[in-house]
């Protein structure tokens, strides 16, 4: 999209088409303007989400995930992550919170902190267990938790720690392989033990 591209108030981003009812609720008008967000200039989402976040009370924790999501849309992963995690320390619950884990991660990998955004995973998204060959675990159908391992193996690989990168990222593809599921799972485990070995030496 052109940077000549004509500001719009977030009243006017979200009449969408003129023969769709307009949203009723905060929540409905939210969703209507991320639908037609890559119709938009980065400009005007952001300031039509400012717009809609001003009608919260201060600190409320939708108000300021949605504010991390729109700077995260435009590239803006250094203003986005603090508003991920005051998101998450006001209380965002169920599964914006999952996608607020995720996304913050992601935006502390772009910035060069890839040993923060670990920790952010291992604090509530899919930790170490997700690495148990035998862990039975569907919340990967969601999509999240398969996000979360995956930006886990590129920060380890941002570590220096390929291998156990790469094991990570095995193991959780195993989980949605099939009937090859038990051998990635198996490979995966062999990778592992043989860094073990190496780490332990002779």
């Amino acid at each position: 999209m052109s940077d000549e591209t004509p500001q719009q108030s977030a009243g006017t981003v979200l009449a969408g088409e003129p023969d769709r009812a307009e949203p009723a609720t905060w929540e409905e008008r939210v969703a209507a303007l991320w639908e037609r967000a890559e119709e938009l200039h980065e400009e005007e989402v952001l300031a039509a989400v400012e717009e809609l976040a001003a009608e919260r009370p201060a600190g409320d924790p939708l108000a300021l995930f949605e504010r991390a999501g729109a700077h995260d849309f435009a590239g803006r992963d250094a203003e986005a992550a603090p508003l991920y995690r005051a998101a998450l320390d006001a209380g965002l619950a169920g599964e914006l919170r999952a996608q607020a884990l995720v996304q913050l991660a992601a935006s502390l990998r772009a910035v060069g902190r890839p040993a923060d955004a670990l920790d952010v995973l291992g604090s509530e998204g899919p930790g170490p267990e997700v690495l148990d060959p035998g862990a039975a675990d569907d919340a990967g159908d969601d999509g999240f938790a398969a996000a979360s391992e995956g930006i886990a193996a590129l920060c380890l690989a941002d570590l220096g720690r390929d291998r156990e990168g790469l094991v990570r990222a095995l193991l959780a593809l195993a989980r949605h392989a099939g009937p090859y599921g038990p051998a990635l799972e198996a490979y995966g485990a062999e990778l592992r033990q043989a860094g073990a070995e190496e780490v332990d030496g002779p």
